[in-house]
């Protein structure tokens, strides 16, 4: 199998503005860096667990869950709490708060401590913050146990909508903090224009809160740290391409390569893609679609497409190994060891020139990244089986 574009599975170079792919065929190293832009800081965890910040324009390679690491994408997101760690909410109804008590998930003593005394129904709350009627919003934050037994089932961690708002309620609060950091989140519909954010207890222990975070959105991204600012603060948009050129592709032949999980089943393209640098032109791509756990295929030739190939599996948010063969009459998807679509009618693409996190100029890729291939032949069906396994 000759590998002609290699990025990830392991092996991560980054800078200001850059993230290296390379081509190593004949024990000769060329790097073939993609063009990466994100106009604010962001934040990743590290290879010790931790979660750290990064600055602007650089590349996050996280470590959550996964020792080799992948490459995180993420879209704009605005953490409209206005302090993450929790020492701006008011305590109330016998309980108290006390800032900078522990050691937070991103190793600094920053996270607030709740005590709570169980003789009745003990509360922080945010003050109220600007929301939109009718909307998704995802309410999310890391809880610890520091001590004390949770028994009750009226504790909760809730939001938005006052003492009415959804939220994890009795037994999924008592049954996951633990003395370990865990985050905890949902998502509710806003009925109002304001809300607040409440972490209720009505045993007495000690828990400890960090990382709280409002956004308007259908699932959790990565923390955005707050300080008091107005109206919260926004993390931008991240986007990855331009890697290659006209010698690293195959037009008439090859297979490309992705390990890849979803950040949500949102609804939403996110694409990946060897392409021509032109706008909606020839490609071969593979990512997610429209429908629910889908992952598509597809290479196109001009304004035409020749292959449109698509499969449904369970949990997209899960990490796939997934190859596209393109190759005129002989178009197949693999997912996970298995041929799962194929065309045997079409043209190769041509004037492949770029890798792109995208599908060229539209439908940005957003999501994890372990590893992305690019191969300059059609590889054989046991290849394949072997490589998407």
């Amino acid at each position: 199998m000759s590998k002609t574009f290699q990025f990830g599975n392991g092996e991560w170079a980054i800078g200001k503005e850059t993230v290296l792919a390379y081509n190593d065929e004949n024990n000769n190293f060329k790097p073939l860096p993609f063009t990466f832009d994100r106009g604010s800081i962001a934040t990743v965890v590290n290879k010790d667990g931790l979660i750290e910040t990064v600055g602007i324009d650089e590349p996050r390679i996280d470590f959550l869950n996964n020792t080799k690491g992948h490459l995180l994408l993420e879209p704009s997101r605005q953490n409209l709490i206005t302090n993450y760690t929790g020492a701006s909410f008011t305590a109330f109804n016998g309980a108290s708060i006390t800032a900078n008590d522990s050691v937070s998930p991103d190793g600094t003593t920053n996270a607030t401590l709740m005590t709570t005394t169980g003789s009745a129904s003990e509360l922080i709350q945010q003050a109220s913050i600007s929301i939109t009627s009718g909307q998704s919003y995802t309410v999310s934050g890391y809880f610890k146990l520091k001590s004390g037994t949770l028994s009750d089932p009226d504790n909760a961690f809730k939001g938005l909508d006052g003492l009415n708002g959804g939220g994890i309620t009795g037994s999924t609060f008592n049954s996951t903090l633990t003395s370990e950091w865990q985050r905890l989140s949902f998502t509710v519909t806003s009925s109002t224009t304001s809300g607040r954010v409440q972490i209720k207890c009505e045993d007495a222990a000690e828990i400890l809160v960090w990382g709280l975070q409002v956004e308007l959105g259908a699932y959790e991204t990565s923390i955005i740290p707050t300080s008091g600012q107005s109206g919260g603060v926004t993390r931008s948009a991240e986007t990855c391409d331009g890697a290659g050129n006209s010698t690293v592709f195959n037009d008439s032949e090859g297979v490309l390569y992705v390990e890849i999980a979803a950040l949500a089943d949102d609804g939403t393209n996110r694409r990946l893609s060897i392409n021509d640098n032109v706008f909606d032109n020839d490609r071969v791509l593979i990512g997610y679609s429209s429908n629910s756990n889908e992952i598509q295929g597809q290479s196109r030739t001009g304004s035409s497409t020749q292959a449109a190939l698509a499969h449904t599996v369970s949990d997209a948010t899960s990490f796939h190994k997934i190859a596209m063969k393109y190759k005129a009459n002989d178009f197949a998807l693999w997912i996970d060891g298995v041929e799962v679509d194929t065309d045997l009618n079409g043209t190769s693409p041509a004037g492949l020139i770029v890798a792109a996190f995208d599908r060229g100029a539209t439908q940005d890729f957003y999501g994890k990244v372990k590893d992305f291939r690019v191969y300059d032949t059609a590889l054989s069906d046991s290849e394949l089986q072997t490589l998407t396994t």
